[in-house]
């Protein structure tokens, strides 16, 4: 596996050969790939910021927008055979049995910067090339970033510190390795060009049901700070995948569940590890 990263990224001790680039740059890009010749780009990487400041929105416009522009546009002009955006279910701007079909109503300036994307992405595909859209709902896993929620929850549950919760959010949480396979198969199916997919589990839990399980996992009481984290305004409290495109596509379900998902992220997060990056 072949990985274009920034300079002194960890996610390289997982990779056979590592780029380092500029995702900005259009030339540097090209040169890379037509070095690299690979059979699919699979591009995941954007700003880790909701917008809240008009800096952190620039900063969605330039590096993600623009980012995933450039790199469309290089893997076209090099003639990379196909290309997939991992997206995100906030361009829905949230509701339950969410559909690819249904219009973008993204709530955040980070929604809005992946329906950018995504609308790149569909354009692309309406010129026959071969880029598709995952539509990510609530990604977890091993390697999941120390401030997910997840590592955050098994964090507390270890070490007995209160976890802050907004009570009552549901949300739709589909383990990494599930993402993993839906992800492997749009690299193999025959596919119409610009396709978007849900990736999700097509159910929701609330946050005192994802306690209660990782309760149950790691055998200790969590103790909850109710009302400790504040409700963004543009958080939806229903987050739900309608999931009827993707297996119709991919022929694809997700296979663990959320008691077994977060049962394999609680042995990765007691095991000792090198190094911490995101599932996605």
């Amino acid at each position: 596996m072949l990985g274009l990263v920034r300079p002194g990224s960890t996610v390289c001790d997982t990779l056979d050969r590592a780029f380092s680039g500029n995702l900005l740059d259009f030339r540097e890009l090209s040169g890379i790939l037509r070095e690299a010749a690979p059979d699919v780009v699979i591009h995941g990487s954007f700003p880790r910021v909701y917008g809240s400041t008009a800096d952190e929105r620039l900063e969605l416009a330039r590096d993600g927008i623009l980012g995933a522009a450039v790199l469309l546009e290089a893997a076209r002009a090099t003639g990379v055979p196909r290309l997939i955006h991992f997206g995100s279910s906030t361009i829905y701007g949230g509701g339950d049995n969410m559909r690819e079909s249904q219009s973008l109503r993204p709530v955040s300036a980070r929604g809005a910067a992946k329906s950018g994307v995504s609308l790149l992405i569909q354009q692309a595909g309406m010129e026959g090339y071969p880029a598709f859209d995952l539509r990510l709902f609530r990604v977890y896993g091993p390697g999941d970033r120390s401030n997910g929620f997840i590592v955050r929850l098994l964090n507390c549950a270890h070490s007995g510190d209160r976890l802050p919760i907004a009570p009552g959010e549901r949300r739709d949480y589909v383990y990494a390795g599930d993402v993993f396979e839906a992800c492997r198969r749009v690299c193999f199916e025959d596919l119409p060009p610009g396709l978007a997919l849900n990736i999700g589990y097509g159910l929701e839990w609330t946050t005192e049901e994802v306690v209660a399980l990782a309760e149950r996992v790691t055998g200790h009481k969590v103790r909850v700070a109710v009302g400790g984290f504040r409700h963004r305004s543009w958080e939806p409290e229903h987050w739900q995948a309608n999931l009827d495109e993707t297996e119709r596509w991919l022929r694809w379900r997700p296979a663990v569940g959320l008691e077994e998902g977060l049962r394999i992220t609680n042995e990765w997060y007691l095991a000792p590890r090198k190094f911490q990056a995101c599932a996605v």
